[in-house]
């Protein structure tokens, strides 16, 4: 759906956003930058496709006593279908511009490894991977942290991402002395060095930087990863590039990272 929205059956609220009594629909309370600007927070959505909306969000479907929610209407749409919105606005019925529909991103993609394998990146011996549903769902080592974070992510529109592309998730801690006394597994990994992470591919960049700079380097050099509701990672940057093929033989793991292309067949791209 390109909103969210609520009912107007409560008289308390209808009177604060001066809803006369003659009009119907639901209150729309945030909006998909994909059918921006044609609608806006707070408009009271009345019509689509001509159907009128009840104030507790139904439409008739057939005859007279058949109902169902009004996003059965966009739901049954394909992407770049147009549709007709009506709200009221400002004191007055507006009918918007025809609207295409285009594909909504989600920084918490539910089947994200469609047609190819999943992205990882092992650092030293903390695995990382993107944020999805499916992963969320694979283990029931998931705390009240992380379903608190993966809740609030995921009824973000992409305009409220914060430069982020997706979530980075910290999942595991491989047996290695690097690792001695860390338990921080399954939660989302914020900063690296300071630097806000935008995607795993981002992390990936700065890790393999300071791995070119360590070599080069007579003076330690450390990687700090900060953690959401948990203490920072802090690495050796120059043991644990050393460590590293050790780490993978150890764990029969083939290779650091992965970062597999997309279907090109597949049809809605997330970039």
């Amino acid at each position: 759906m390109p909103y969210c929205w609520e009912a107007l059956e409560n008289k308390s609220l209808r009177a604060y956003h001066k809803v006369p009594r003659g009009v119907t629909g639901v209150l729309l309370t945030d909006i998909s930058e994909t059918v921006q600007p044609a609608l806006q927070k707070n408009d009271v959505l009345t019509h689509i496709d001509g159907h009128s909306i009840a104030n507790d969000g139904q439409v008739v479907f057939r005859g007279d006593d058949e109902l169902l929610d009004h996003e059965y209407i966009l739901q049954g749409k394909g992407m770049d279908e147009t549709v007709f919105f009506t709200v009221y606005r400002n004191g007055e019925s507006v009918t918007i511009d025809p609207c295409k529909l285009s594909f909504i991103r989600n920084i918490i993609p539910r089947w994200p490894n469609v047609d190819h394998l999943p992205s990882y990146l092992i650092i030293g011996c903390f695995v990382f991977l993107p944020l999805s549903y499916s992963v969320m769902n694979s283990s029931k080592n998931v705390g009240s942290h992380l379903r608190s974070a993966y809740k609030d992510w995921q009824y973000r529109w992409s305009q409220d991402w914060e430069n982020k592309e997706e979530l980075v998730l910290l999942v595991d801690i491989l047996a290695h002395d690097l690792g001695f006394s860390y338990i921080r597994e399954w939660c989302c990994a914020t900063k690296y060095n300071d630097v806000p992470l935008r995607s795993l591919a981002h992390l990936s960049e700065l890790w393999l930087a300071d791995i070119q700079k360590a070599a080069s380097s007579t003076e330690p050099l450390f990687a700090r990863i900060s953690l959401e509701h948990e203490e920072d990672l802090v690495v050796d940057v120059k043991e644990a590039a050393q460590a590293q093929d050790e780490i993978l033989r150890l764990h029969q793991i083939p290779k650091a990272q992965q970062f597999p292309t997309t279907n090109p067949m597949y049809r809605f791209k997330t970039t």
